[in-house]
């Protein structure tokens, strides 16, 4: 499972990381206070 915290856009290998867990989506978690974005996991 990895977890990406990101600040700038994603590289096209994180993009493939973060969705090796679930194949056809990726999940968010985004802080727009501090323009931070966490992607991926379960």
């Amino acid at each position: 499972m990895k977890i990406h915290i990101l600040r700038e856009h994603p590289t096209p290998q994180q993009i493939a990381e973060m969705l090796e867990e679930l194949q056809t989506y990726i999940k968010l978690a985004v802080d727009v206070e501090r323009g931070i974005v966490a992607g991926g996991g379960e």
